[in-house]
Formats: C-alpha cells, sequence, structure tokens
C-alpha cells in the first residue's frame, strides 16, 4: 500500500485543549506574562517547536475545540511557514502539528512559569533549546 502525503486539506480547521492543558493555560495567565489565552496558546506552540516538544498520544485524550486555526492562531501564515521551515514533514497538517504542540508547549510553560515561578526570558532561552532532525 503506497500512502499519500499529508496535505492542508486533510488538516483540522479547529483546533483545541484537553482538560489539563485549559486548566495550565488558566493558571499562565494568572502570571501576567500574557495579554490572553490565544496570547499564551501561540507562544506554548512556538516554545515547544523551537524545543522540539510533543506530547504523547496519551497526553491529547478529550481535546475541546477552542480555536480556529487559519482565521485565528494563524490568521497571517507565519506559524505554518514556522512549521514548513522547522519541521518539514510536518508542513501539511500544521493545525493537528500545532496542537500538539500547544499542549507541551503549555506544559512546559506551565512548569517554569508556574511551579518554579520562572520568568518568561528563562522559559525562551534560546541557549535551551535545539534544532529538529
Amino acid at each position: 500500500m503506497i500512502e499519500k502525503a499529508a496535505t492542508e486539506s486533510q488538516d483540522k480547521a479547529q483546533i483545541g485543549l484537553t482538560p489539563v492543558a485549559d486548566q495550565q493555560l488558566e493558571d499562565l495567565l494568572k502570571t501576567g506574562w500574557f495579554a490572553d489565552r490565544q496570547d499564551a496558546y501561540r507562544v506554548a506552540i512556538t516554545v515547544a517547536l523551537a524545543r522540539r516538544l510533543e506530547p504523547s498520544a496519551a497526553e491529547m485524550v478529550g481535546v475541546r475545540t477552542a480555536y480556529n486555526f487559519t482565521g485565528g492562531v494563524d490568521r497571517d501564515g507565519k506559524l505554518r511557514q514556522l512549521i514548513a521551515a522547522l519541521n518539514p514533514t510536518e508542513a501539511g497538517r500544521p493545525a493537528i502539528f500545532s496542537e500538539r504542540l500547544a499542549h507541551a508547549g503549555l506544559a512546559f510553560l506551565f512548569n517554569h512559569l508556574v511551579i518554579d515561578s520562572g520568568t518568561l526570558a528563562d522559559a525562551l532561552d534560546p541557549d535551551q533549546t535545539a534544532p529538529w532532525a
């Protein structure tokens, strides 16, 4: 059987949050580092992309729709461009990949900003990133 490459037509239009990630997002907003939920969600995606973080399939159970991908989270297309440049294998399904990245990034930010009471600068430290293979 020949597998077809994923295309954006096979991608999600709406992306969301698990109950755990939703609570982490609420707690992150209380730190004052983010203007709103979507701001924190976007930062979580980029942090996870830069740090090569992804949740396990078990962590992605119970996702509820929260955002429109192309008309909301990535309305200017820059996130899709970033994904295509940094992880081309996921370029065909940027919304699905972004949703997974958001969950990993929210967990990371929650641990560093809420649990450890760190700064956003520490969480974004470029010396702590690794390139995608």
